[in-house]
């Protein structure tokens, strides 16, 4: 049995962010400064056949973004000081509307199962 290709993590980040990705093993970083050049980073990587995911620093994250293959996968990675923008809603619903399919309502905070 054959084993399937391995493929590379790319992580798209601003200039001051990529001596850490470098350091933590990623050989495969883009340097933008904006979303739109994160954005067109997310398409030129999603054209190569060796990545199956790419890593986007959450304050350039594109809106929006979506590649036209099952993968690679483009999800936003929180660089210092940039938790607050990579929310669990922001993170994974579009994530799982695109690989399972439906749409996810996830509870804005307080007790959940209270929508009605």
């Amino acid at each position: 049995m054959s084993r399937p290709p391995r493929l590379r993590v790319a992580f798209v980040c601003r200039p001051e962010l990529a001596p850490f990705a470098e350091a933590m093993g990623i050989d495969l970083v883009v340097e933008a400064s904006s979303e739109e050049e994160a954005r067109r980073a997310i398409e030129e990587l999603s054209s190569r056949s060796d990545v199956g995911v790419i890593l986007v620093q959450a304050s350039i994250y594109p809106r929006g973004v979506a590649t036209q293959r099952l993968y690679p996968i483009a999800t936003p990675f929180p660089g210092p000081g940039e938790e607050s923008l990579t929310s669990p809603e922001r993170m994974y619903k579009p994530l799982i509307r695109r690989y399972v399919g439906v749409e996810v309502q996830l509870p804005s905070g307080g007790e959940s199962g209270s929508s009605g």
